[in-house]
């Protein structure tokens, strides 16, 4: 139930930025084809939720949240906070960007942060 209230709000907040009104019937298919959203939601800095609220209305695939990059070692060398590996895009925090952004992007990945837009992202992970 926890988990249902967190996502209805997160839409009533995406309704209250962009104008879209969900309907309930819109709502319960949004979470129930998105489990692996309640995990991202719960997981995420609290600076994502807004950003995370369009990315589940945009119905953007949920990104893997505390991702960790790691040079050939296997050692960490950078840290994002929402990322979709499989088509190296990466969305870092204000505080992540400063030392985590160089080494993604020498990494080969598309770096973005909590201000970029949604379809943005999602054009180059779909």
């Amino acid at each position: 139930m926890k988990l249902i209230n967190m996502m209805a709000r997160l839409l009533d907040d995406n309704h209250l930025t962009t104008g879209k009104k969900n309907t309930e019937a819109t709502e319960k298919i949004i979470i129930s084809n998105h489990a692996l959203w309640a995990d991202v939601i719960e997981e995420a800095d609290v600076s994502m939720h807004k950003w995370l609220a369009q990315a589940l209305s945009e119905d953007l695939a949920a990104p893997c949240v505390y991702y960790e990059l790691a040079d050939d070692k296997g050692v960490v060398v950078a840290e994002g906070e929402l990322a979709w590996p499989e088509a190296k895009v990466v969305l870092l925090t204000d505080n992540q960007k400063k030392i985590s952004q160089p080494k993604f992007e020498q990494a080969g990945w598309k770096v973005f942060c909590v201000d970029t837009d949604v379809e943005q992202v999602k054009l180059l992970i779909e």
